[in-house]
This record gives C-alpha cells, sequence and structure tokens, in this order.
C-alpha cells in the first residue's frame, strides 16, 4: 500500500499518470453533482445510466482538454527549434500534457466500457494510449507527441456540440453554431495537416536515427524501435482516416446548417 501511494505522490511520469487518472474521475463525480443540481432531467426516469455516464465524461472531456491543449502548445513552442530538442527534450508542459492526455484516454476507456460502446472507439483510445505512454516513459520524443496531441483541441468544441445537442432550447442557437464552425475550423487546422507532422517526424527518424549517431529514437533496442515506428505510423494512419472520416459528417453537418440559415442556396 504504501509504495502505491508513494508512487502517486511522486513527480515521476508514472505518479503523475496515476494522478490525473484519478483527477478525471474527481471531474466525473463533481459534474455529475453538478448536473444533478442544474440540470432538471439529469435523474429523469427516461434517463438511463449509460445516457447520464455518456453525459458525464462529455462534459468532463471539454474541462480537461483545456489543460492538456495548453500544455501541448507551449511544449510545442518550447522544443520546435533543434532536433535535439525534438527528441531528447523534457519539461513539465511535455510530462503533463502527455500524462493526462494518456490518463484522460484510459478513464474514457472505462466509460466506454459502463456504456457499451463500439469497439472502433476502444481502438482509437488503445492506440493513443500505447503512442502515449510509450513516449511519456521513456522520456524520448514527447515534443512529437505534443505535436501530434494538438488535436485534442478539437474535442472542446465537439463535447460542447453534444452537451448542447441534448438541450432542445439551445440545439439551434449561436453557442451551437459557433462550435459547430469552430468544430470544422480545428479540424482543418489541426487534423487535417496530420501527414505533413508525420512527413517532419519521418524525416527526422531518416536522417537523424541512431544508424547515424542522432538523437531521433525512443527506444535503444534496435528491434523494439523498428516495431514502435511501425506502430507509430500504422496507428497514427488509422487515427488520421478516422479524423477524415469524422471530418467529412462535420462539413455534411455544417454546410446543412448554413443552407438552413439561408446563407447558402438549398
Amino acid at each position: 500500500m504504501s509504495s502505491v501511494l508513494e508512487m502517486m505522490i511522486s513527480d515521476d511520469p508514472v505518479g503523475v499518470f496515476v494522478r490525473y487518472f484519478f483527477t478525471c474521475w474527481a471531474v466525473h463525480g463533481v459534474v455529475s453533482l453538478v448536473s444533478s443540481l442544474i440540470v432538471p432531467s439529469y435523474y429523469n426516469p427516461t434517463v438511463s445510466f449509460e445516457k447520464r455516464i455518456s453525459w458525464d465524461y462529455t462534459v468532463s472531456s471539454v474541462i480537461y482538454c483545456v489543460p492538456i491543449t495548453t500544455f501541448y502548445l507551449l511544449a510545442v513552442l518550447e522544443f520546435h527549434g533543434s532536433v535535439e530538442d525534438r527528441w531528447t527534450g523534457v519539461s513539465f508542459f511535455t510530462v503533463h500534457g502527455i500524462a493526462l492526455h494518456a490518463a484522460s484516454s484510459l478513464y474514457e476507456s472505462v466509460n466506454y466500457v459502463l456504456t457499451g460502446k463500439e469497439w472502433l472507439f476502444y481502438a482509437h483510445h488503445v492506440v493513443t494510449l500505447g503512442c502515449c505512454v510509450s513516449m511519456l516513459f521513456t522520456e524520448r520524443g514527447q515534443f512529437w507527441c505534443s505535436v501530434l496531441g494538438l488535436v485534442e483541441a478539437t474535442n472542446i468544441p465537439l463535447g460542447m456540440i453534444t452537451v448542447l445537442g441534448s438541450t432542445p432550447k439551445l440545439r439551434n442557437s449561436l453557442v451551437y453554431v459557433l462550435n459547430g464552425i469552430l468544430l470544422w475550423l480545428l479540424y482543418l487546422l489541426l487534423r487535417l495537416p496530420i501527414p505533413v507532422a508525420m512527413y517532419f517526424l519521418a524525416r527526422d527518424l531518416w536522417t537523424q536515427g541512431p544508424e547515424s549517431g542522432g538523437p531521433a529514437w525512443v527506444f535503444e533496442d534496435a528491434t523494439m524501435q523498428t516495431c514502435w515506428v511501425v506502430f507509430l505510423f500504422t496507428s497514427g494512419s488509422f487515427l488520421w482516416l478516422l479524423s477524415m472520416f469524422w471530418l467529412k459528417k462535420i462539413t455534411a453537418g455544417v454546410v446543412k446548417g448554413h443552407k438552413s440559415a439561408g446563407i447558402l442556396p438549398k
């Protein structure tokens, strides 16, 4: 028991990860309590347990994605310079950004079990966890994890749309429409260009890898490094294609909304 407590209060990556995992559940509990007090339909008999859980983790995701995005942005600004910085740079911003991202992915996965989500949601989070944890615990390549992790900013307007859309009076409000537009813009700015970021990451690996004596590696063991590279680019491709599938749906929703508002011809 004492060793577990020591790990939880330590400042090493594992301790930070564990603390953030429990913090996500604490936020979940506060959201549930506040919602029960100010949202009349929260305990409506027609609202299932699964829908309440979905509401709680969706609102929670809006809250914790703000610091994740902030940490990642500051980390990118901190280590964007040299190849050495990109692969060996470690700071408060990288550790806390990646740890919170990984912990929130694990937290959401537990909620997916509770709400019976489809396998695609689990697959998304498994590969996200694998990528984050590999760079968090080895303390290598954290700049690149931060660059790719900036896409979490899209979850802020996405969560707002989900919350507002569940309230009939707010479904067609200006705030709802603005969040829809913001979601679309962030997908274009952060998720669509991911292949460009992956290209520069691959260039680092190719030109500055251990074979050339460079710092572009995560695992010293050659076999482990090869497996990591394959996993990273396979999972990255999967996540990007999934994002493009959702971008298509989001674009269709934005166009439909503009047509309904008379901004675009029907």
